[in-house]
């Protein structure tokens, strides 16, 4: 193989940065270390220039998490610049003041461990995970990318042009997605934040440069924006000590994004409906997008058993009702979105290729008039309430997990949305509250519908025109 020489430049950025791997190891030695510290104590504090620091220990095994969660995500998208939260997400460790966009992702992996990137409609969550040893290279890594982004307009079209790559290719990856984005936009048609696709569009993304990033980025990536969360087998007051050497010194930067509309009040008053030709699927397939208030308040909680109770295991209900023998459905599927403002339940079908989408709407109907009028049963309830609380511990078993949740809840300034506000309530939830909650978030009058067909398929009698799918590309 060729070896390629390595200018002088070159060879003084590879010391350079060695040199602050070693300086950083030095750093974490040279910090004092207080007692022995209480296990799963958290402990929090708020530097001068805004930024939250959140310490959580975990010893049980020797690993750690460092998530950095920005209150930044899809719903700040200039309404000319779909996607471009999104995309700023994807140029994190791209290049800062002393990092090329290869340096971040190499360190990480010769200290064996990952970085984790998430952009969703209300934050931005950047998370490394290391050995237990490496907490000051973690919160190095962070900090660099929380003082300056720094990158060529050559890195910002490599990744700008990934995005569009991934965005032209999606549609044949999986069946039905435009029903799933179809559902959404109907559900939200007066709110655009939530309503648009956070990817964007391949053509509206082509138009983005990188002054668009850096004017996104230095809006929302201030330290007074920010949290940082460290979970894992270390101590609480290294952490902190730490944390105050990398992230101090980070200006709290004063530019000043737009406004975000609040959600309007929701006045939806009869049935949104819409039929989507999807050349990808084989077989018909049917979306219920009912739009209900954000995660932080109290009915969430009862709407995510509602969800569990109607499609989660072969049990649940609509599996129940749907799937033995294949005749109506093959597969169920529901979700929350979990936005914070204002947030979408939604139910998915795979219909039976002898079946139709008429039977479900006559199943849900039916198994919603029961939840309305009789609830569910005391065995229902319970089990729903079992399989709940395993997915929000699920969630935080790991200090990855824990990490984002603890960033997550501050940023967002979270209570009953919280992942330990849900485990609270959760008991105190009863049949009678799931029949109000069903009757007042439910109704058919405020469910938006998007039945999606195959080209040659003949659709039901009841259905209205076909759409042209290409219209929801």
């Amino acid at each position: 193989m060729r070896k390629l020489p390595i200018s002088r430049w070159a060879c003084s950025r590879i010391v350079f940065i060695w040199l602050c791997v070693a300086q950083l190891c030095a750093a974490q030695g040279s910090v004092a270390t207080a007692g022995p510290q209480t296990v799963n104590r958290l402990q929090s504090l708020t530097l001068g220039n805004g930024l939250r620091i959140l310490v959580q220990e975990q010893h049980d095994n020797p690993s750690l998490a460092v998530c950095a969660s920005y209150r930044a995500g899809s719903r700040d998208d200039p309404q000319d610049k779909a996607g471009l939260a999104h995309l700023v997400g994807q140029l994190l460790f791209q290049g800062s003041r002393n990092l090329t966009p290869d340096d971040a992702y190499r360190l990480i992996s010769e200290h064996g461990g990952e970085i984790t990137n998430t952009v969703s409609a209300d934050i931005t969550q950047l998370c490394v995970a290391l050995p237990a040893n490496s907490l000051a290279l973690a919160l190095w890594l962070q900090s660099e990318v929380m003082r300056d982004l720094n990158i060529s307009n050559e890195a910002f079209g490599e990744q700008r042009d990934l995005v569009v790559a991934t965005l032209l290719s999606s549609p044949s990856e999986r069946a039905h997605d435009k029903g799933r984005a179809r559902v959404r936009e109907l559900a939200f048609e007066d709110y655009w934040p939530y309503q648009h696709d956070p990817l964007g569009e391949a053509a509206t993304l082509t138009q983005l440069g990188l002054s668009d990033a850096l004017d996104f980025y230095l809006t929302h990536y201030s330290p007074g924006n920010a949290a940082i969360s460290i979970v894992g087998d270390v101590n609480s007051a290294q952490a902190v000590a730490l944390s105050r050497q990398y992230f101090e010194t980070i200006p709290t930067r004063v530019v000043t994004a737009a406004p975000l509309v609040a959600s309007p009040a929701f006045r939806q008053s009869s049935e949104r409906f819409d039929v989507v030709t999807d050349r990808h699927c084989i077989v018909p397939g049917v979306f219920y997008g009912y739009r209900i208030p954000g995660f932080n308040i109290d009915d969430h909680l009862a709407l995510e058993l509602i969800r569990a109770i109607l499609t989660t295991g072969d049990s649940a209900r609509l599996p129940f009702s749907l799937i033995p023998l294949r005749t109506r459905a093959l597969a169920v599927e529901g979700w929350l979105t979990g936005n914070q403002l204002s947030d979408l339940f939604g139910i998915y079908v795979t219909v039976a290729p002898l079946s139709s989408v008429d039977k479900i709407h006559e199943v849900l109907a039916a198994e919603l008039k029961r939840l309305r009028f009789l609830g569910p049963s005391q065995g229902e309830l319970a089990k729903a309430k079992a399989q709940l609380r395993s997915e929000i511990l699920r969630q935080v078993s790991t200090p990855a997990g824990l990490a984002a949740e603890l960033g997550r809840t501050e940023v967002l300034a979270l209570k009953a949305g919280s992942l330990e506000g849900q485990l609270a309530l959760l008991p105190n939830i009863t049949a009678q509250r799931i029949r109000q909650v069903v009757k007042a978030y439910l109704p058919d009058s405020q469910r938006s519908i998007v039945e999606i067909y195959p080209p040659s398929w003949v659709q039901d009698p009841t259905a209205p025109s076909k759409r042209d799918s290409d219209a929801h590309k």
